[in-house]
C-alpha cells in the first residue's frame, strides 16, 4: 500500500506530503485546483515519462518520493536487481527526480535505477486507472492478458508449463532450419569449414602462443641493450657488492667469537651474502645467454604474421581462434552427418511439439472455462453499473505455438438488446469505457495482487443512481485493496475512508497548489458542494444523509 507520497516543485505544487490510509481514499476539490498534478506525480512513479515542462517555472529539478508497504511479490524482483530491503520494517522508497538538464534519476531504497527496472517494481506496487489508461481495456493485445489475471494459479501454471516447452521447441526447431539446406548450400559451407578447420590446424597454435612470442621479440629487439644491463648488474654484485659483503661477514665471524650480539649480526648477513652469491651465478648464465639471434628473431616474425593472420579472420587471441575452431569442427561433424543429425532433431522436435500441442490445448481449455465465469461476472456487473443489456464474451481463435500458447482472445460486447456482439473497441463510448474497466477491476482485484489502486475520474459521465453503485463498486475493492479515487461526485465523496481536499491560491508573486485533510465537518461541506456546488443547510443535511447512507453500505462489506 501507498503510505505517503511527496512532491517538491512539479507545476503548482512547490511541496506536499500525503499520508494516506487503508481503504478507500478520495482526493476532491475545484475544477484545475491541480488533481491531474498528484495523478501526474504518481505516474512518475510508476515510469510514466516526465518532461521538463512538469518542472515548476523557475526551479532547477522536481521530485518525487513515495513510500509503500513491502509486497511479497516483490521479494524475488528485488534479490534479482540486488536491492537491499528490510523484511522486518516491511517498507519500500521509490523516488524520481526530473532535473531542468533532461537528466532523469530513478531511486529504489536509496540505490539508482534504470526506468525500465522502476517500471518493473512499481507494477508490482501500484495500477493507475483513468481516462489515459482506458484504451488498455480496449486494446485486444491486452485482452488474454486481463483474462489470464482472473483465471488464476491454474492458468499461471499452465502458462509457466507452456513457455518451457516452447523454449525447448524453439531451439530445436532453430537447430534443425540450421541443418535443413540445399545440397548446393550445405556443399559451400562443408567446404568453408573444411578449409578453414584445415588452416587453423596446420598452424598447430597453442594457448597463450601470441603472449610468448610478443615477450620473446621484444627481449631479441632489445638484446643489446639488455646485454648491456646485465654486465653491469653482474661485475657490480660479483666485483663490488660480494666483496665488500664478503670482507664484512668474516669480521663479523671473527668479531662473534666474543660478542653474542655480533654472532646474531653474522648469521644474517652470511645469509644475504650466499643468497647475493646464488644470484650472482644466476645472472652470469642469464648474461652468458642474452645473444642476439637474427634468426630466431626472423622465424618468430614469421610465426608471428601466421598468428596474426589467423586471429584477424577468426578472433582477436589465440584462445579465440581455438574456441572458433572448436565451434566450427563440431559444425563440420553435424553437416557431414547432416541425414542422421536431421532425422534425430525431428525425432526430438516430434516429442516436444506433441506436448506443446498438448500443453496448449490444456492451457486454451482452462482459459475457456476462465472466459465463462469472467463472461458471466461482467454482464452482472455491467447489469449493475446500468447497462441491463449488456452481454460479453471473449472470442477465441487458434496461432502458431508461442511462449504465451496457442490462443488468440478478444473481447466481444453489445450493449443494446437485440445488436450483434463486436470488439470491444468498435462498440463503447468513453463512460461505457470506464464502466467496464471498473467492472474488469471489481472482479480481478482479489487476484491480481496490486496493493494500490488508483481511479483517476473513472466517473466521467456517470450521475444519479449510477454513481451510487459505481461507489459502492469501488468500496468493495477498497475493502480488499487500497484505493486512491479523483473523484467530482458527491456519492465517491461520502463513501471514503479519507477525503483530501486540493485547492489553489494565488498571491502576488504565484499560484500553488495544496492538499489537507478534510475533518468530518469538512467532508460534510465537500460532499454538499459536490451535490450541488451550493454549501447551505439542506445542502449539509444532504450531505449527511449521502455519508450516512454510505457508512451503511460500508459496514454491509465488512
Amino acid at each position: 500500500m501507498l503510505r505517503e507520497l511527496t512532491i517538491r516543485n512539479i507545476a503548482l505544487i512547490e511541496e506536499l506530503c500525503i499520508s494516506f490510509d487503508d481503504g478507500f481514499n478520495v482526493l476532491s476539490g475545484e475544477t484545475g485546483a491541480g488533481k491531474s498534478i498528484i495523478i501526474d506525480a504518481m505516474g512518475l512513479i510508476c515510469g510514466e515519462r516526465g518532461g521538463r515542462e512538469l518542472i515548476t517555472h523557475g526551479a532547477e529539478s522536481a521530485y518525487v518520493e513515495a513510500l509503500f508497504d513491502m509486497s511479497e511479490a516483490l521479494i524475488s524482483v528485488f534479490r534479482e536487481l540486488g536491492i537491499d530491503f528490510d523484511e522486518a520494517e516491511g517498507t519500500v522508497i521509490v523516488s524520481r527526480e526530473l532535473h531542468a538538464s533532461g537528466k532523469n534519476t530513478c531511486r529504489v531504497n536509496g540505490r539508482l535505477q534504470t526506468l525500465q527496472n522502476l517500471r518493473r517494481i512499481t507494477t508490482k506496487l501500484i495500477n493507475i486507472h483513468g481516462q489515459n489508461q482506458l484504451g488498455e481495456v480496449l486494446n485486444e493485445n491486452n485482452h488474454i492478458a486481463i483474462l489470464d489475471q482472473v483465471g488464476g494459479g491454474d492458468i499461471a501454471a499452465a502458462k509457466e508449463k507452456t513457455a518451457a516447452l516452447y523454449a525447448d521447441y524453439s531451439e530445436v526447431k532453430k537447430q534443425l532450419d540450421s541443418m535443413r539446406l540445399s545440397e548446393a548450400e550445405r556443399a559451400r559451407i562443408l567446404d568453408m569449414l573444411r578449409y578453414q578447420c584445415r588452416e587453423i590446424e596446420q598452424a598447430k597454435l597453442r594457448p597463450g602462443e601470441d603472449d610468448e612470442i610478443r615477450s620473446r621479440r621484444e627481449e631479441l629487439l632489445n638484446a643489446e641493450k639488455i646485454a648491456g644491463l646485465l654486465d653491469k648488474a653482474y661485475y657490480g654484485l660479483s666485483d663490488s657488492a660480494l666483496s665488500s659483503l664478503g670482507t664484512a661477514m668474516r669480521a663479523l665471524e671473527a668479531a662473534s667469537e666474543y660478542s653474542e650480539k655480533a654472532g646474531e649480526i653474522y648469521s644474517v648477513v652470511a645469509d644475504a651474502y650466499y643468497t647475493l652469491e646464488d644470484q650472482s651465478f644466476e645472472l652470469a648464465k642469464l648474461k652468458d645467454g642474452c645473444n642476439y639471434s637474427e634468426e630466431e628473431l626472423m622465424e618468430l616474425e614469421d610465426r608471428r604474421h601466421v598468428i596474426n593472420a589467423l586471429c584477424r579472420k577468426y578472433g582477436g587471441s589465440v584462445e579465440m581462434v581455438l574456441k572458433y575452431y572448436e565451434e566450427s569442427a563440431e559444425r563440420l561433424a553435424d553437416l557431414e552427418n547432416a541425414e542422421d543429425r536431421i532425422e534425430e532433431l525431428e525425432h526430438r522436435l516430434a516429442g516436444i511439439e506433441k506436448k506443446l500441442s498438448a500443453a496448449c490445448s490444456v492451457l486454451t481449455e482452462l482459459r475457456k472455462k476462465a472466459a465463462e465465469v469472467f463472461s458471466k461476472e461482467v454482464v452482472s456487473e455491467l447489469s449493475d453499473l446500468g447497462m441491463a443489456n449488456a452481454q460479453f464474451r471473449a472470442n477465441f481463435s487458434k496461432k502458431n505455438y508461442s511462449a504465451n500458447g496457442a490462443d488468440e482472445v478478444f473481447f466481444e460486447i453489445t450493449v443494446n438488446k437485440g445488436e450483434p456482439l463486436k470488439p470491444l473497441a468498435k462498440v463503447v463510448s468513453g463512460g461505457e469505457a470506464s464502466r467496464i474497466m471498473l467492472a474488469i477491476k471489481t472482479i480481478s482485484a482479489e487476484k491480481d495482487g496490486i496493493g494500490t489502486l488508483i481511479f483517476d475520474e473513472i466517473d466521467a459521465g456517470i450521475s444519479g443512481k449510477i454513481a451510487q453503485v459505481v461507489a459502492k463498486k469501488i468500496a468493495k475493492i477498497a475493502s480488499i485493496r487500497q484505493v486512491i479515487c479523483v473523484t467530482h461526485l458527491a456519492q465517491l465523496a461520502a463513501m471514503a475512508d479519507a477525503n483530501f481536499f486540493i485547492e489553489k491560491s494565488s498571491d502576488d508573486v504565484r499560484t500553488k497548489t495544496s492538499i489537507r485533510r478534510l475533518d468530518s465537518e469538512g467532508v460534510e461541506n465537500e460532499v454538499a458542494r459536490l451535490a450541488g456546488g451550493l454549501i447551505s443547510g439542506s445542502a449539509i443535511n444532504h450531505a449527511k444523509e449521502l455519508i450516512s447512507e454510505a457508512q451503511s453500505e460500508k459496514r454491509k462489506l465488512k
